[in-house]
């Protein structure tokens, strides 16, 4: 059997042609043969639905038939973030609580440790910790968690102890930009290769662990700056940071550009160009927070003890920064969480030193991590609008409404498309027209 050409003329389908060559019309004489079933004829309105004015390439059109977003933010169709603050604000209060059942109890036992240079050496600790935290909550909300902070606090202290006699202001900033190479290889790997930041902050900060276990014991020289002696600066700066950093994220925009990293869709599709540049000055600044800690932590300790590899600090801060409300996923925090986590495991360790227990820095962190682990879940689970919740169905239908039990779409399909959409064009096809004749296919 042998197709003719003038049957099957090009651009027009089988039906068409056949109705057309019984009329004995021709394809030219007929205005309305070959085109179609109208855009018009669809309910753009429709939630999902088509819009003919754009193009199928815009996010809009790749959502609405079920398109991945992957290269977007979670908002890159357009839809304002619907987070709950409140949730937030109420676990914020509820860590304010137990920070402030546990100064009580330390207070209780050992009052000597909320005075003087005990004091001082109590709220430097914070600070070191809260610098270090931030950092890791910066990571966090940008999508890229840096696993290797604790690392880059102690070999940040040791390079600067090393070289402290060359002036500590010149050696600060030296620091400070070493630091910033670690984190731009990072972010290299990570969003050079778009591989998870966990992964290849945790091969960097490895890395930088090999290091310190080749260093000697240094110390910064003699009569160099004691922070001690500015110890309630140091922890004002770090509120200030956290917090301020909390309060810019409750703008919609900026909260959604630093979430710019986090999927949508399959993780392994590149983000946008926006969300990369996002996720590497996370990085970065972190590991420079982290520098900064260290500088600390060299000046008020003297000498620097060998053997540490920070990464129990690294757990620490990582278990801090998701217990005081920040997503493990991701562009959702608080704004004083950090500060709060963070005063609430120093003084934890601070009663346990008070009560004689043997409470180590690992084990408080994997605490605190497997905690904070629960509170993200929690945040995602109450954090997110109900309009929020109805976008991202609607979206995962693709422009298909439920219409109750009967299984059929809902209004995506008005009166009046049906008058001049696909019904129209599929009701103007009779018996004759389909596949039972049999002279459209007898032997030629």
């Amino acid at each position: 059997m042998a197709y003719e050409g003038p049957r099957f003329p090009s651009g027009t389908g089988y039906g068409d042609d056949q109705a057309h060559a019984a009329a004995g019309l021709d394809g030219a004489d007929d205005p309305d043969y070959g085109q179609g079933y109208p855009a018009d004829g669809y309910d753009s309105s429709a939630a999902g639905g088509y819009d003919p004015s754009l193009g199928m390439g815009s996010a809009r059109q790749r959502s609405a038939f079920g398109g991945d977003l992957a290269a977007s933010s979670l908002d890159d169709d357009g839809r304002e973030p619907g987070d709950r603050i409140s949730v937030h604000l109420l676990w914020e209060g509820t860590l304010l609580l137990f920070a402030a059942v546990l100064l009580y109890l330390l207070h209780h036992s050992d009052p000597s440790a909320l005075r003087g240079s005990a004091l001082r050496e109590l709220l430097l600790f914070v600070a070191v910790v809260g610098l270090v935290t931030t950092g890791a909550a910066f990571s966090l909300r940008a999508a890229v968690p840096n696993l290797a902070l604790g690392p880059v606090v102690y070999a940040s202290a040791m390079f600067f102890a090393a070289r402290s006699d060359a002036g500590l202001t010149t050696t600060a900033l030296f620091t400070a930009l070493a630091a910033a190479g670690i984190g731009v290889a990072i972010a290299v790997i990570t969003v050079g290769f778009h591989v998870p930041a966990w992964a290849a902050s945790l091969g960097v900060g490895l890395a930088v662990m090999v290091w310190l276990e080749r260093q000697d014991a240094v110390s910064v020289v003699n009569g160099a700056y004691e922070p001690q002696n500015h110890a309630w600066y140091w922890f004002i700066g770090f509120v200030l940071v956290s917090g301020c950093s909390g309060l810019f994220g409750l703008i919609r925009s900026i909260r959604r550009t630093v979430g710019g990293y986090r999927p949508t869709g399959d993780p392994a599709r590149r983000r946008t160009a926006a969300g990369s540049t996002t996720g590497m000055l996370a990085l970065i600044g972190s590991t420079v927070l982290a520098s900064i800690a260290g500088v600390l932590l060299a000046l008020g300790t003297r000498p620097l003890p060998t053997g540490e590899n920070g990464l129990a600090l690294s757990g620490l801060a990582l278990g801090a920064a998701l217990l005081g409300g920040t997503s493990v996923y991701g562009r959702r925090g608080g704004i004083f969480g950090t500060v709060l986590a963070v005063a609430l495991l120093v003084l934890l360790c601070s009663y346990g030193e008070a009560r004689d227990w043997s409470l180590s820095l690992l084990a408080i962190g994997a605490a605190a991590v497997v905690a904070g682990l629960v509170v993200t879940r929690l945040i995602e689970t109450f954090g997110v609008s109900n309009s929020d919740d109805e976008d991202e169905a609607s979206r995962s239908l693709g422009g298909w409404r439920s219409a109750g039990s009967s299984g059929e779409p809902a209004d995506s399909w008005s009166s009046d498309s049906r008058s001049g959409g696909w019904t129209t064009q599929l009701s103007a096809r009779t018996a004759d027209d389909g596949w039972g004749d049999d002279d459209r296919w007898g032997a030629r």
